[in-house]
């Protein structure tokens, strides 16, 4: 038979690649038509597809060419059999495009794996390199995965996003949000493959922390730009899940569609400016939003909540870095959130020079407002951050951000093992 090469040769598109490039459909044709000609058809679907959706592109979508549009939707297309789940499955994937964070997509790696896979994924397969792991290696896969359909396809060039980054696809075709960890921690913790520590004095633990009427709890992460708060929040999520606690994650501003329509006016780096006390304003209507429609729900149903900045980033962004009054800051954390409190903080410190070269080398990923700042405004953000876990030791424990990631789960880890 003849290989990728020779059908794309004779198809006229030489050096391209066969993967996703024909749109899956029904093709009428006559008895004894060319297997090429057919695969012609099909092909040429594709492209009026695929640049049509093209045209429809949200705006500012972390992708480059209407390709990565095609492999993003392949990969939506594996996730889940239901087209109502893949807007939002493309926008947990766009949001971590964004962010700078690793696609962790099991039908990728599946796909990497070739005749190797037998049917089921294992921690050693998450592991072992391939250009298609999303787990070892950042941004997109270099081919689609699979043949998406129409709805994968403007789902990937409209995403729907909300700022959930965490799923688990069932085996059913639907799909369970923020469950915590990475995308399928919670299918391995129900196949049994992700074992908790052993021994009755952490078993005892565990059934505790698992049984407890009051469990949820409120764990937030600060730090500057490039501190590493989405591992972090992912390595939290993994260590919850391996003791049968439930999770969720968000981030501020933002968490639900309505506070992350106000995350973009945020940090849009458009014409009109922002000022100071705009910018606070806007941080704390988020909040508002966030707290009532997300967080205090969350925590009713015995949910611990991990999110990604609260209002300690007012006090440090907008406070010691914007200059805002500090008391007139805690008035609108009073009116807003009230007697909620964190009931652990950690503060991902790292010196200002390796935050903003981790966070302004991430890949196909646009500085936003504040990433753009001088490093003299983070200077004093990180003092402002800093002064706070002075005031408040019990709840605002510093992790050191700048040491190696092992390191930094120990640390982490330590501090989870004393809530």
């Amino acid at each position: 038979g003849k290989s990728d090469a020779d059908v794309m040769m004779a198809l006229g598109h030489v050096g391209e690649l066969p993967e996703g490039r024909f749109f899956p459909d029904t093709y009428r044709f006559a008895a004894k038509t060319p297997d090429v000609e057919i695969l012609g058809m099909a092909y040429s679907a594709m492209q009026r597809v695929l640049d049509e959706a093209w045209q429809q592109r949200s705006v500012d979508l972390p992708l480059q060419t209407p390709y990565e549009a095609l492999i993003l939707a392949s990969i939506v297309e594996k996730e889940t059999g239901l087209p109502a789940e893949r807007p939002k499955i493309a926008g947990a994937f766009v949001t971590r495009l964004r962010k700078g964070m690793r696609l962790q997509t099991d039908p990728s790696v599946i796909y990497g794996l070739g005749a190797s896979y037998d049917g089921d994924i294992r921690t050693k397969d998450l592991t072992t390199d391939t250009p298609y792991n999303t787990y070892t290696r950042a941004g997109l896969p270099p081919t689609p995965i699979a043949l998406p359909g129409r709805e994968s396809i403007l789902a990937a060039v409209k995403p729907q996003e909300t700022g959930e980054i965490y799923f688990v696809a069932t085996g059913t075709g639907d799909v369970i949000w923020n469950i915590c960890g990475p995308s399928n921690t919670a299918a391995r913790l129900r196949a049994g493959r992700h074992r908790p520590a052993a021994g009755p004095r952490a078993r005892r633990k565990r059934e505790r922390m698992a049984q407890s009427p009051n469990r949820g709890r409120f764990i937030t992460l600060e730090g500057i730009e490039g501190a590493g708060k989405s591992t972090v929040a992912q390595l939290v999520c993994e260590w919850l899940a391996s003791r049968g606690i439930t999770s969720r994650v968000t981030r501020e501003p933002g968490g639900t569609p309505l506070a992350e329509r106000v995350r973009k006016i945020v940090l849009d780096r458009g014409d009109e400016a922002v000022s100071p006390r705009a910018e606070t304003l806007l941080m704390f209507a988020a909040r508002s939003i966030h707290v009532e429609n997300l967080i205090r729900p969350a925590l009713a149903r015995g949910e611990w909540v991990i999110c990604d900045r609260f209002t300690d980033a007012s006090r440090a962004y907008q406070g010691y870095g914007r200059g805002m009054d500090l008391a007139w800051i805690e008035q609108l954390a009073g009116a807003v959130h009230g007697d909620l409190q964190p009931d652990c903080t950690l503060l991902l410190d790292l010196p200002v020079a390796v935050g903003l070269e981790r966070a302004r080398g991430r890949s196909g990923v646009a500085a936003d407002r504040f990433e753009a700042e001088a490093a003299e405004f983070f200077e004093r953000v990180r003092q402002g951050y800093l002064q706070i876990a002075r005031a408040e030791p019990k709840r605002v424990r510093i992790i050191d951000a700048a040491a190696v990631l092992p390191a930094v789960t120990q640390q982490v880890t330590r501090v989870l093992e004393g809530l």
